[in-house]
């Protein structure tokens, strides 16, 4: 919190309603020397109006909040977020300890009702049998007592039969697994008989990535059902082509049966490198009511970003939601400030509870976070979906500045960070999905440690 307590901030308290008519009433005052409180808006959960995305070097409404990291470890990422029976289930993988050695998938879950935790229950759900790694959970709801979860494990192979595993040989599948109460999962030590998710491709579809080539390794998946059927996204190694690359694949259930088990894989979605489209790695991939599908993706420097499709084929509009190189940056795990290593991976979005409501509401995003250069010794961190509220400051010269920047604290604050200025004259709130100005405000009477709520 201190780090926080150096810098100027405003911070944004949501309100329920959005109006051409509304506007900001100063309400009372805080103790605060460096914030003054609003009632303020949440973000719409997709780009539903039909309307262009807005320019992504200028408009994101994802805010990594400042109690960052929401969960710590020696190296844990990959969540998974389901909510239910009024409790947010996490699932995610890697190590707890420094002296664990392998990756397990863990669950934590909360009674509080907000990303933020508190966390008290951690346990592992899926060891690591005789794998090396186990991680990527990507869990699918089916009733309220069937669970299926899929999942990446990583292993050596024996290639020259010697009983000793080769170090340079690593290989990578995935596996499935099911509950029936979110909790205890079946198998629950990774590599049991039947668990094995198999993958084939009668087409030859991976040789639209390479000609001549195969699927070697696969993992990362995101699981979904859809009229009946699974549906899976997953990045996969080839034996031909660029050996650092990653390529994105579509498969779909190949025997009809309840369990995720047997996939064909059906399109190429394209190549992971540097530069370029990232192409969906590590992607969490939801299909809204509306008949879109939006994939949130981790991009080739470790930002996150999102793109939607028609199809889940065809993928546009892609957008950065979390940005590595931006003031947004020392706010995003608070123990590692003015840091510009490392970066953000394996997102999953994060929707409210349904409450009979179709689609349910995008509350941000979860994702893994580290500042190491080897993007190693992750955390988990969350990213809060809000409007965009700016605030302009005069300046004499007649180039005013607009603050821009902020981060949220729980499901309605926001601050915004003001760089030492005291005095305003406006406050905006703007759309980020399409960059329109809602409402702006005269502010000139506003001070620092004010509350400032929304009336109608």
């Amino acid at each position: 919190m201190k780090t926080i307590l150096l810098a100027c901030m405003l911070i944004f308290l949501g309100f329920s309603s959005m109006s051409y008519g509304l506007s900001f009433e100063r309400t009372g005052k805080t103790l605060y020397k460096d914030r003054i409180l609003f009632h303020s808006v949440l973000a719409p959960n997709f780009n539903v109006e039909g309307d262009a995305l807005a320019d992504p070097d200028h408009y994101h409404n994802v805010y990594p909040t400042i109690h960052n990291p929401i969960l710590s470890g020696k190296n844990i990422y990959a969540p998974d977020i389901l909510t239910a029976n009024n409790r947010i289930y996490c699932y995610y993988g890697g190590w707890l300890n420094s002296s664990d050695e392998n990756d397990r998938i863990y669950l934590s879950y909360s009674d509080d009702l907000e990303p933020v935790g508190p966390w008290p229950y951690r346990q592992v759900i899926i060891d690591n049998g005789e794998y090396k790694h186990v991680n990527d959970p990507s869990v699918v709801e089916i009733n309220a007592s069937l669970f299926y979860m899929v999942y990446t494990v990583g292993f050596f192979e024996d290639e020259n039969n010697d009983g000793v595993d080769d170090e340079d040989e690593y290989r990578e599948r995935i596996d499935w697994a099911y509950s029936t109460n979110r909790l205890y999962w079946t198998p629950s030590s990774a590599g049991a008989s039947g668990y094995r998710v198999n993958l084939t491709d009668p087409n030859n579809v991976a040789e639209n990535a390479v000609t001549g080539a195969d699927i070697t390794n696969y993992g990362r998946p995101s699981l979904l059902k859809q009229s009946g059927n699974w549906v899976m996204y997953f990045d996969a190694k080839l034996d031909k082509g660029d050996p650092k690359a990653h390529w994105t694949f579509r498969a779909v259930d190949s025997d009809g049966d309840d369990d995720p088990d047997d996939f064909v894989v059906t399109h190429y979605l394209g190549k992971h490198q540097n530069g370029g489209w990232p192409y969906l790695l590590e992607a969490d991939v939801y299909k809204h009511s509306n008949g879109k599908y939006y994939a949130v993706y981790r991009s080739n420097n470790w930002e996150i970003w999102q793109a939607e499709s028609d199809d889940g084929i065809s993928w546009e509009n892609e957008v950065v939601r979390i940005k590595t190189n931006s003031p947004h940056w020392p706010y995003y795990h608070p123990s590692y400030p003015n840091t510009t290593s490392g970066g953000f991976s394996n997102p999953s979005w994060f929707f409210s509870f349904n409450n009979g409501n179709d689609p349910p509401g995008m509350i941000g995003i979860a994702y893994g976070i580290t500042d190491t250069e080897l993007v190693n010794d992750h955390d988990i961190g969350f990213a809060y979906n809000q409007y965009i509220v700016q605030v302009r400051s005069p300046v004499d010269d007649g180039d005013d500045v607009w603050h821009v920047y902020g981060n949220s604290e729980k499901h309605p604050i926001f601050h915004l960070y003001t760089n030492g200025y005291a005095s305003f004259d406006q406050v905006r709130v703007i759309n980020p999905v399409n960059g329109h100005v809602l409402f702006t405000q005269n502010f000139s009477s506003a001070k620092v440690g004010d509350i400032w709520t929304l009336v109608e």
